[in-house]
């Protein structure tokens, strides 16, 4: 049932269409919208699936069309990767007991942050055990380390804290060892 929709919504509107819409108009994203996919195609997609499968319900055709919308839309980002990473490398042996490192080099800060952010806390990345950390010199993990105990301590008080590179920030103040 769910290839059929969504191939019908390729068919109905075409991916760049699917790609820059959602069914309510509305984004995941704070102060984002996004066009809204025309009612009346969508009850028709919705109708020829139901026809076709009637034991199927019309939250899982819309969950279908919902899914081949974000699916399209990743695809539309995932050709911009090769603009966006310079290269990508696995670090050490590989071992099956735990997930080998990987280190990535980004053409611009702005891609690494945005990543970094889009994957912190998506549900897949929490369920894959998938974390983000930056490969820092010796120098700057010795800097890290120096202001951990800081960080730590305002972080049991509930302060907000930041860390860019090996530079901590509390509360927007920068700290030093």
């Amino acid at each position: 049932m769910t290839i059929f929709a969504q191939e019908l919504a390729v068919l109905v509107f075409t991916k760049d269409i699917l790609a820059e819409s959602t069914l309510t108009g509305k984004s995941g994203k704070v102060d984002s919208q996004k066009s809204q996919l025309d009612v009346a195609k969508v009850q028709a997609i919705t109708d020829a699936v139901l026809a076709e499968f009637p034991h199927t319900s019309v939250s899982d055709v819309r969950a279908a069309i919902r899914r081949k919308c974000n699916n399209e839309h990743f695809s539309k980002k995932k050709e911009k990767m090769d603009f966006i990473l310079d290269s990508v490398h696995r670090l050490g042996q590989s071992n099956t007991n735990r997930p080998g490192l990987i280190i990535m080099q980004f053409t611009g800060r702005h891609f690494r942050e945005e990543l970094w952010w889009i994957t912190k806390l998506h549900p897949v990345s929490k369920d894959l055990n998938i974390h983000f950390s930056e490969d820092l010199t010796k120098e700057d993990r010795e800097a890290w380390r120096a202001v951990w105990p800081k960080v730590e301590q305002a972080r049991k008080a509930g302060l907000k804290t930041v860390f860019r590179g090996p530079h901590a920030f509390i509360n927007g103040q920068r700290v030093s060892p």
